[in-house]
């Protein structure tokens, strides 16, 4: 590989990581470019204040905001924090306590079948002023 062509390929992976998270399965030529690349991608974000996150065993990787050490001045943020409302918040924690007890589950047997109770949602939210609830009137 000429040092062009290095030059091209180190450029669309930090593109491309830069656009969101590169998976082993859906990008393999961009996920061994990342290996390949691995420290140069690192030294170079890092002038930017961003933090390579690369996950081996689970073929994932992505870019974060590095956070800021004691002393340091604070960085602008590439992409604002927004403040999630309650129905959105509730939602997620209780997705993600199912994740937590899928995981769980899925390291004593293989496969997981799910009950007829579990295709039920566990909580109802109700609907904001304005909006519709559910066909059945069930909110």
């Amino acid at each position: 590989m000429t040092n062009s062509e290095k030059g091209v390929s180190f450029s669309q992976t930090v593109i491309a990581l830069m656009k969101g998270v590169i998976y082993r399965e859906e990008n393999g030529g961009a996920w061994q470019d990342l290996l390949n690349f691995q420290a140069p991608v690192r030294d170079y974000t890092a002038i930017l204040g961003l933090e390579l996150i690369l996950d081996e065993a689970e073929g994932y990787a992505f870019l974060r905001q590095r956070s800021t050490q004691a002393g340091e001045e604070e960085l602008f943020r590439l992409v604002p924090r927004r403040q999630l409302g309650f129905s959105v918040s509730l939602l997620l924690a209780l997705l993600r306590k199912k994740l937590v007890e899928f995981d769980r589950i899925e390291r004593r047997s293989a496969t997981h079948y799910a009950r007829g109770g579990d295709r039920q949602p566990s909580v109802r939210l109700p609907a904001r002023h304005g909006e519709r609830g559910p066909p059945d009137g069930s909110c």
